[in-house]
């Protein structure tokens, strides 16, 4: 069985040398089903989850500046009619995805970013 990392941050499941494999399927097991964000940390991922059903943001820790997810990567579609926007508005930051991949492959582009606070 994985066992936590005593100093890890709370919401934060890590892994101690075990498998992504391994990781995964306690985090089914253990994650919150009250939609508190979970960062879930393997050997070869960090992904962002409300609950196990869904993933919110996915990073590969071999190509960190690559879009995993299907949405992302349609969120990026304005890129084929508009290849090197001058600006660029971002409405919430999520994972970080998107804003790491606009900054990685667009760096001559200005950026403007809401976000929501809730309280």
């Amino acid at each position: 069985m994985n066992e936590r990392i005593p100093d890890a941050a709370p919401g934060i499941a890590t892994d101690s040398g075990r498998t992504s494999f391994d990781s995964y399927m306690r985090f089914l097991a253990e994650a919150p089903r009250d939609g508190t964000p979970v960062v879930l940390e393997t050997e070869t991922a960090l992904s962002l989850h409300f609950d196990v059903l869904a993933t919110q943001s996915f990073m590969s820790r071999r190509d960190p500046d690559r879009l995993v997810l299907g949405y992302t990567r349609t969120m990026m579609g304005f890129l084929l009619l508009h290849p090197s926007p001058a600006r660029i508005s971002v409405i919430g930051l999520g994972g970080g995805s998107l804003v790491k991949y606009c900054y990685r492959h667009l760096p001559a582009s200005g950026w403007s970013r809401s976000r929501s606070t809730r309280r």
